[in-house]
């Protein structure tokens, strides 16, 4: 593809419509991010900075063997709000440029607990996508999960697994406890209509606060999911709440 393809095409994907699937995707990220605000310390407006809509264009997959179009994503803070601001200034002085660097900065000068916790949570709201797709398309999440149009999603959940330093060897295990609790907490019928509040009204952009606003009131409605979606996090990194 040349250089005025690639640009016709990507003027095509901004003015076609955000396809009912991609929203729910993103929409499940979003819920996964206000399932979990008060346990990272955000404030429900908060937890999802926005969701931006079709100005990605495309790229080609890690691999190569397949060219990826992008419609959609969700924006959240990637760690909790205290490890945020307990590494502020390690953050800035290393002039971070990606998602792994900072991830080693978290690790070396955050609490050990916050950490566990927000890499957890990066975990948890990488899969929450694809299971909400899967719910609505009624597919296997883990499939949806490992195909190519996850691969960001992928790579964030990664992300996660090397901080807490998890083995290769034990990945697929997490990934499976992952989408398990995912899918359960999609099943829901506060947090499934809740996505589907979101994915409905998705046209465009959509800032963290209009995301709140939209399925903050629905979660509330069963403290159950918030609750189950907590245990999730702290669960997979086994903090202990006695200590």
């Amino acid at each position: 593809m040349n250089r005025q393809q690639k640009r016709a095409q990507q003027a095509q994907m901004r003015r076609a419509p955000l396809e009912m699937d991609v929203a729910i995707h993103e929409a499940g990220h979003a819920v996964a991010h206000l399932l979990t605000a008060n346990l990272m310390g955000y404030a429900p407006n908060e937890a999802v900075l926005k969701i931006d809509v079709n100005s990605f264009g495309s790229q080609r997959s890690h691999d190569g063997r397949a060219f990826l179009m992008c419609q959609a994503i969700c924006f959240a803070p990637s760690v909790s709000k205290a490890l945020s601001q307990a590494c502020r200034d390690y953050i800035a002085a290393a002039q971070v440029t990606s998602m792994p660097q900072a991830i080693e900065i978290y690790s070396r000068f955050g609490d050990a607990d916050e950490f566990a916790l927000s890499m957890s949570k990066r975990m948890l709201c990488a899969v929450m996508g694809a299971a909400a797709e899967a719910n609505y398309r009624s597919t296997d999440a883990l499939a949806v999960f490992r195909d190519y149009a996850c691969e960001d999603d992928r790579r964030g959940f990664y992300e996660g697994c090397a901080g807490l330093e998890i083995e290769p060897s034990q990945i697929e295990h997490f990934e499976t406890a992952y989408i398990d609790a995912a899918s359960s907490l999609v099943s829901h019928t506060a947090v499934w209509n809740a996505i589907a509040s979101i994915a409905r009204r998705l046209k465009g952009p959509m800032s963290g606060r209009q995301i709140a606003r939209l399925a903050w009131p629905k979660l509330q409605s069963d403290p159950a999911a918030i609750a189950a979606a907590e245990a999730v996090v702290k669960s997979m990194v086994a903090i202990d709440e006695t200590a």
